[in-house]
């Protein structure tokens, strides 16, 4: 792996095929953080990752930055990353390929035998640990259950769902310090869903993904980013809105600040109600149709003058009141949303 350096995303818009898709999103994903992605489909989870891997589609314009650092970003997507005229084998192979190099550098250092350049060749061949990198083919290939697949088979061969696995494996093989999922269990059983928590869980990079997934989100996530419109200002972070663990975390957390959301509409819309009848029946101070002490005129004068300005200022109060209330009030909570798409586990695609 390169310098692992976190994710920052600041102030994101993207506008696709001249609709604004994602409005000033910011958010960052530190190295070894496991951030999922949910929201209702179209919130723009896909544009998101797609935008931080550079590939959108022709046209989409964008504003503000995303930043990765010296960090190789890597996206597993639609597109797979091998030809379908190459075998399995050789498709794991090109995913490995630093780590085949580097092999070849140090045996190649060491005869003849070249202190300085078997020193470099050794830090690099420790660093992607090249010793282990057939076992991790097997395990990974297992992991996702393809061990049974041939290794001889063309790719283009394998059914939708073992090209998808075989994708992942590709991926997770290649070892990107920056990894970006876009629905990864899809085409996953409970045992290979398992098996990809168990390694996101041990990754070294920063972690983005998209997923439906309960069951996954509740392995597999350090915290979660929202892109539904925030319910409150808690936990909003740039046009997103950011929770602390896993999605049954999620959960509890929005179900706390829509209860506080609720309130607070409901006694603002009180106080909008006293405050409107206060300004419609505060125009008389004292008794009404009650006449002076003193039948005078110089008293009922007083009398009229002190009611007027006594009015005035109560009517003037409650007018300000009311109109820093009707410009600050929350919005009603609208009808709660729900995932429908959500799976309490993944689907296997064979």
């Amino acid at each position: 792996m390169s310098t692992v350096s976190p994710l920052r995303v600041d102030g994101l818009s993207v506008q696709i095929a001249g609709t604004r898709v994602l409005t000033d999103i910011s958010f960052t994903v530190s190295p070894g953080q496991r951030v999922g992605l949910i929201g209702e489909n179209g919130s723009g989870k896909s544009t998101v990752l797609h935008a931080i891997h550079g590939s959108l589609p022709v046209g989409a314009t964008t504003a503000g930055t995303v930043d990765v650092g010296q960090s190789r970003v890597g996206l597993l997507h639609q597109q797979a990353p091998f030809q379908d005229d190459e075998s399995v084998h050789d498709a794991l192979e090109t995913a490995v390929a630093a780590e085949r190099r580097a092999a070849v550098d140090l045996e190649q250092a060491a005869d003849p035998y070249d202190a300085v350049a078997y020193t470099a060749a050794l830090d690099v061949a420790e660093r992607l640990d090249v010793w282990e990198t057939d076992a991790r083919i097997s395990a990974t290939l297992a992991g996702l259950g393809l061990a049974a697949v041939p290794q001889e088979r063309r790719t283009g061969e394998l059914s939708g769902g073992q090209r998808a696995r075989l994708s992942l494996a590709w991926l997770l093989l290649n070892r990107p310090d920056i990894l970006l999922l876009d629905e990864p269990t899809n085409h996953l059983d409970d045992a290979a869903t398992q098996y990809l928590a168990g390694v996101l869980n041990a990754w070294k990079g920063a972690v983005l993904f998209a997923s439906h997934d309960r069951a996954f989100l509740d392995g597999a996530a350090s915290s979660l980013i929202d892109l539904d419109p925030a319910p409150s200002q808690v936990g909003v972070d740039g046009g997103v809105t950011r929770y602390t663990g896993n999605y049954t975390d999620y959960l509890a957390a929005r179900q706390d600040v829509r209860a506080r959301w609720e309130r607070q509409y409901r006694d603002e819309q009180a106080e909008l109600k006293r405050l409107r009848a206060g300004v419609r029946d505060n125009h008389t101070v004292g008794h009404v149709g009650a006449a002076p002490r003193t039948e005078g005129k110089m008293a009922a004068k007083f009398y009229a003058d002190r009611n007027a300005k006594v009015v005035s200022r109560r009517v003037n109060d409650s007018r300000s009141r009311l109109e820093k209330l009707e410009e600050s009030q929350v919005r009603k909570p609208p009808e709660e949303l729900t995932f429908t798409g959500l799976t309490a586990a993944g689907r296997k695609d064979t």
